[in-house]
């Protein structure tokens, strides 16, 4: 099987609103397994965390990322990749949604994905 190692990069957020739980969501046309993930915040935010969870399979798929500092990217990463959480595989077309605990107004998040892609036929 032949893997390719792909980011997803996502920004959250914007002047005026606050991010919350449930406050995004995600359906991803391939399936693939998440080995890392990073968040952090366009300014300090003091407790802010950041969660994904497969709507569809009820499962959670990372939680608690620390993105309180901005300078600072809290990370949720596999072995092979420097930390010790299993990797996690989401099918295509699961629904995937990002909780963002504890944001203040105002803050934008920066998360980013690395996954390894499914094998696809065409």
């Amino acid at each position: 099987m032949l893997e390719s190692l792909r980011i997803l990069p996502f920004t959250f957020g914007s002047f005026g609103a606050t991010l919350s739980t449930t406050d995004a969501y995600f359906k991803p046309l391939f399936g693939f397994t998440l080995v890392a993930a990073y968040a952090s915040p366009n300014a300090n935010d003091s407790g802010l965390t950041v969660d994904c969870n497969n709507v569809t399979a009820s499962s959670t798929v990372f939680a608690g990322i620390d993105a309180a500092v901005k300078a600072t990217p809290g990370a949720w990463l596999t072995p092979a990749y420097g930390g010790t959480n299993t990797a996690v595989h989401v099918a295509a077309g699961d629904i995937l949604n990002f909780d963002f605990n504890s944001a203040a107004a105002n803050t934008q998040v920066y998360v980013q994905l690395y996954v390894l892609l499914d094998e696809v036929h065409v």
